[in-house]
């Protein structure tokens, strides 16, 4: 059913590129397509959190990987996000 779809809306972004290049709406070029099924039935996104979490305490994944993958964003994006400190979790 997912393969299904996304080359449905594959072909919808082709589509789409072929029309908004005909009517010059934007100029001709590379497009990416992601398409990513996560959050379903399969996928468990508080384990594979929890599993993220504990790696960046272990030190074995860099923080701003593990924001990247939680926000949806770039690592240079995630840099952003992560306050100040430099311990995780903060020593009180």
């Amino acid at each position: 059913m997912q393969t299904a779809m996304e080359n449905g809306l594959r072909q919808l972004i082709d589509v789409m590129d072929a029309l908004c290049t005909l009517y010059g709406i934007v100029p001709i070029g590379q497009i990416e397509t992601t398409i990513i099924w996560g959050d379903g039935v399969l996928e468990d996104t508080d384990k594979e959190y929890q599993r993220r979490w504990s790696m960046v305490l272990a030190g074995k994944l860099k923080l701003e990987k593990s924001f990247a993958w939680y926000f949806g964003c770039t690592e240079e994006a995630a840099r952003e996000l992560i306050p100040q400190q430099t311990q995780y979790p903060a020593e009180e």
